[in-house]
């Protein structure tokens, strides 16, 4: 932590043997001691703090992207599906389109002198699909 060699620390002690004294040494010492055990404790619950709080931004990043991915998935979803309405509207539109053409050949056989009126329904049919 201070990177302190072996003479420094000889150094420390005896300078502290000098000042203390050798009668209140031992609990100086316990006293240095008990601080660096809450120091390394404190130090230690802050980097814990910290490496939570980074997981918590890392799961949120990732619960965003998450979040996009299902939005963007959906919408997707959404097109396709409302391309597929449309596309069985049309099929619907034509089939009818396709029953009315064949009603009036029919009615065309079975009436001749009708076919004028039965082609303007035919025509209406056909605008109504257009639209």
């Amino acid at each position: 932590m201070f990177d302190l060699g072996f003479t420094e620390v000889t150094v420390v002690c005896i300078v502290a043997l000098i000042i203390v004294g050798p009668e209140r040494l031992p609990k100086l010492a316990k006293t240095i001691g008990i601080f660096f055990g809450k120091a390394q404790r404190f130090i230690t619950d802050i980097k814990h703090d910290i490496d939570e709080q980074v997981k918590s931004d890392e799961i949120e990043e990732i619960k965003k992207s998450v979040d996009d991915a299902a939005k963007q998935i959906d919408a997707s979803l959404k097109d396709e599906v409302n391309f597929i309405e449309d596309e069985i509207k049309d099929e619907k539109i034509d089939s009818t389109i396709d029953e009315i053409v064949n009603a009036k050949k029919k009615l065309d056989k079975i009436t001749p002198k009708m076919p004028s009126a039965l082609s303007s329904v035919v025509d209406f049919g056909k605008d109504i699909a257009k639209k």
